[in-house]
């Protein structure tokens, strides 16, 4: 019975963002949603977007405070981390009922409309508990050196989206990164 309570919670928080991703296309006309590879979008593959990042990441520090939502900074970059792993090739198991949404979800990740403030978070993604700040600082800027360093070379397709352009991959990161950054006011 909890496999499926947790089935459950999980389908609820794919289809919450999803509604919340289908009412915000419908209601804003600020944004054009276009293709990222028609777009001149930053991308973490490219070096001046790659160093601002890493600035922005070392311009925290553990008394940073978000704007909105649930993570303190050392969470924060604990997630980011973990997004950035998979991004780097790292396997996960998916679970079904994301694989079913995966084209919509590849769409709201790469397409060029920033994320809306307290969208919820994937399960698998949320982080709870006390993280060291200084350690899950240095783990992200280590992932992010290592997505940066593989800009050239072969890359496996992602678990959930499935095979992505370079551009994708670097504007992909660097939204979700931003998005957090920013979270944290840096």
């Amino acid at each position: 019975m909890p496999e499926y309570t947790n089935l459950f919670l999980r389908l609820r928080c794919v289809m919450k963002i999803l509604f919340l991703r289908l009412e915000i296309n419908l209601k804003s006309t600020r944004y054009e949603v276009m293709p990222v590879k028609k777009l001149d979008v930053k991308s973490l593959y490219e070096e001046k977007y790659y160093q601002e990042m890493v600035q922005r990441v070392h311009d925290l520090t553990p008394q940073s405070t978000p704007g909105w939502g649930k993570m303190d900074v050392a969470q924060m970059l604990a997630h980011c981390a973990e997004v950035q792993e998979v991004m780097n090739g790292k396997q996960v198991k998916v679970p079904f009922y994301m694989k079913l949404f995966s084209g919509f979800i590849k769409k709201m990740v790469t397409n060029t409309k920033p994320y809306t403030k307290n969208l919820p978070t994937a399960p698998d993604y949320v982080k709870v508990g006390v993280h060291n700040f200084e350690e899950e600082k240095q783990y992200f800027l280590d992932v992010l050196q290592i997505f940066f360093e593989n800009r050239t070379s072969e890359k496996e397709p992602h678990p959930v989206f499935g095979k992505m352009t370079d551009l994708e991959r670097g504007w992909a990161m660097y939204k979700h990164h931003d998005h957090h950054l920013k979270q944290f006011g840096v």
